[in-house]
């Protein structure tokens, strides 16, 4: 029992070591940015500044932007002040933070500000694109290339395993959390839930990002997708380069003895930052 004690204790330092050293070990295939179309913007302009390998940049061929809204009836013309939804990828951006950094060919003339509120519809903001890139917010160049970063969402077991495809969604003047649930075609029911994963957001700020579950090109809600649990967590642990984690990873699993087939065990007095961790170990 004392061993048992100990690994318990060891465990729950490795964990903590990983909390500072590293907020994301990984991303997840895919998140979705909601994209205010304003005039004239048009669906090859997207997929020009919206670039990735899940949707190609493009003047002909928009099959996966066409796929994730149905409601475009002319892929030659869409409709103006509406939103589509844009698949990108969903990185871990230097273990801080996910988010995705996309490669834009700036124009003569461009300002950061224009790149972000205009180019991008507030996904991103002036100070990221100061915080990503060398130039001088008075001297960007005429050509050459902008990193714009984009942050994502992939999920929180904590509150929902039914959720594991997220809208990046920039809030806009005059926008309350029910517009925000009509936009992105959640009913009212759920408006608790998407509380839970914005818990510090103003829906009727006007602006900031928040992040609403989404619906895939099957118009169908995507779970969080299982880690493969300890196997995934202890490759996730190995990766933040903490010898101390690993070693706490392994001895819990192997010395701790796992419950049968059918079983279960309560985590809530475990504290939420090493409750989907530790609860891995015995799925």
């Amino acid at each position: 029992m004392l061993l048992k004690l100990i690994s318990f204790l060891f465990f729950f330092i490795s964990v903590s070591l990983i909390s500072v050293e590293s907020r994301c070990t990984k991303g997840c295939d895919e998140a979705l940015a909601s994209y205010y179309l304003w005039d004239n913007a048009n669906l090859t302009f997207i997929s020009e500044v919206l670039n990735s390998n899940i949707v190609p940049s493009s003047t002909i061929n928009f099959d996966t932007i066409l796929a994730y809204n149905k409601q475009v009836a002319n892929k030659d013309s869409v409709d103006a002040f509406t939103r589509l939804n844009i698949p990108f990828p969903c990185d871990c951006i230097n273990g801080e933070f996910l988010g995705h950094v996309f490669q834009f060919n700036v124009r003569p003339r461009d300002t950061y500000d224009k790149i972000a509120t205009e180019y991008y519809s507030n996904l991103t903001t002036v100070e990221w694109l100061q915080q990503f890139n060398s130039y001088p917010p008075t001297n960007i160049p005429d050509t050459g290339m902008v990193n714009v970063t984009v942050n994502c969402s992939c999920g929180d077991a904590a509150i929902s395993k039914d959720y594991g495809l997220f809208i990046t969604y920039p809030l806009r003047p005059g926008e309350t959390l029910n517009t925000v649930l009509t936009q992105t075609n959640l009913s009212s029911d759920l408006s608790g839930l998407v509380q839970s994963y914005n818990p510090e957001a103003n829906f009727s700020a006007g602006t900031g990002l928040v992040f609403i579950p989404g619906k895939d090109a099957n118009n169908s809600f995507r779970p969080l997708k299982s880690r493969n649990f300890c196997w995934s967590y202890c490759w996730d642990i190995c990766s933040s380069n903490s010898s101390i984690a690993v070693a706490g990873c392994w001895s819990i699993y192997w010395i701790f003895p796992k419950e049968g087939k059918g079983s279960s065990i309560t985590f809530s007095s475990l504290p939420r930052s090493i409750c989907s961790s530790w609860e891995c170990f015995w799925k």
